[in-house]
């Protein structure tokens, strides 16, 4: 995950209301979204195997998702439900 510029990080903070960002943030956002990304593909294949399919799809990522608490909805921020 270390191809995620500090330029795009910097973009979802400043999203997010952050105004200014340690040097030592940057990597710890990296392994936060590495860890994160981690366990959703893995539900995600997890989900396709028992729908006995051959191709993750987004269907297989969406109810990953939702497994997780967050909920997409077409047209809408994500949410997360508590």
């Amino acid at each position: 995950m270390s191809n995620i510029r500090r330029s795009t990080i910097k973009k979802f903070a400043r999203r997010s209301g952050i105004r200014v960002i340690g040097s030592s943030a940057y990597d710890a956002t990296r392994k936060v979204i590495e860890d994160f990304m981690r366990k959703i593909l893995r539900d995600a294949l997890e989900i396709m195997i028992v729908s006995r399919k051959k191709k993750l799809t987004h269907e297989h990522v969406i109810k990953a998702l939702e497994a997780h608490g967050i909920r997409i909805t077409p047209g809408k921020k994500p949410t997360k439900r508590c």
